[in-house]
């Protein structure tokens, strides 16, 4: 549900177009998004889920909670794009 605040820009993310391509080229398709994550223990996914629920990462087909791979008794939990470091 996006908010007055926080309107939902999916052509920013949406994949180029190449009209006239004959073969496939997943690589077009690929698309890189640097944001911040909070690595939370898993006990305190649910709370925090709550907490910061209007801040998530919220675009289709893609997972605002991930594993860990460097600890595996945490998730990251993405936060949106609109959310920055201040330092």
């Amino acid at each position: 549900m996006a908010t007055d605040q926080q309107p939902r820009n999916y052509d920013a993310i949406s994949p180029p177009e190449h009209r006239g391509m004959t073969v496939l080229d997943r690589d077009a398709f690929t698309l890189d998004l640097k944001v911040i994550a909070l690595r939370i223990p898993v006990k305190e996914v649910g709370p925090v889920l709550s907490e910061f629920r209007d801040q998530l990462l919220n675009l289709p087909r893609l997972r605002n909670i991930v594993s860990d791979e460097s600890d595996k008794a945490k998730r990251l939990v993405l936060l949106g794009r609109h959310v920055t470091d201040t330092g």
